[in-house]
């Protein structure tokens, strides 16, 4: 008997080979149909077939089919499971990022960039768009270069939108104070769009931007 044959019921015309044994009667398909494996075919028409060697390799076979769809079901919570998984794949990105940005990490900075990623500075000597990872290196090495030490990023409000193997990841660099303000101040505002490369999120373009905000006139 050819692997791969589905059960189906016995119609009184041939489709593959039809086999007869006194208790058994049912139609060996040479074309299986997954979803028509488990009982669209089996006709007992007496007791006693049980004994039969064919009729046990069938029971064998379909034993298989179900221990596989079975394993199929188990498999589904964990198939729904991968957007949040990918979510925190994303997230763990970004946390790289900044702990290579607080610790003037340079290799580890540009290590969480794609290839040709892109990049707008909130300021310095590149107001315009920086694109691949040399550019993006030679920024971050210029700022890197102007500190004494560490310094501490606190983001907050972060918030991660997943579209499949895409993700934006936005966050403020501080709370939202209360208003109105008295004081003007900076506030600083990060997006970041990642791809998903194999089993690594990789930011794809990065732009940041610090909000001059000014108290009401008057």
């Amino acid at each position: 008997m050819k692997r791969g044959y589905t059960w189906t019921q016995h119609t009184g015309r041939a489709s593959g080979s039809a086999l007869r044994s006194g208790s058994l009667e049912y139609t060996v398909r040479s074309r299986a149909s997954r979803w028509r494996t488990l009982w669209v075919g089996v006709r007992l028409v007496a007791i006693g077939g049980a004994t039969n060697p064919t009729f046990r390799r069938a029971e064998l076979q379909m034993r298989l089919l179900l221990a596989v769809l079975l394993s199929g079901l188990l498999l589904a919570p964990t198939l729904h499971a991968q957007p949040a998984a990918g979510e925190g794949g994303a997230l763990a990105t970004v946390r790289t990022f900044i702990r290579a940005n607080e610790t003037a990490n340079l290799d580890l900075m540009v290590s969480t960039f794609a290839e040709e990623a892109t990049l707008f500075m909130p300021g310095g000597d590149a107001p315009y768009r920086l694109t691949g990872k040399p550019q993006i290196r030679a920024a971050f090495a210029a700022i890197f270069g102007r500190r004494s030490g560490p310094i501490t990023i606190t983001p907050a409000a972060v918030t991660a939108q997943m579209f499949g193997d895409m993700a934006i990841v936005t966050a403020h660099l501080r709370d939202v104070p209360p208003t109105p303000i008295k004081e003007p101040l900076s506030f600083a505002r990060r997006t970041f769009v990642l791809h998903r490369e194999g089993d690594r999120w990789l930011i794809v373009h990065h732009h940041a931007s610090n909000f001059q905000w000014n108290p009401p006139a008057g």
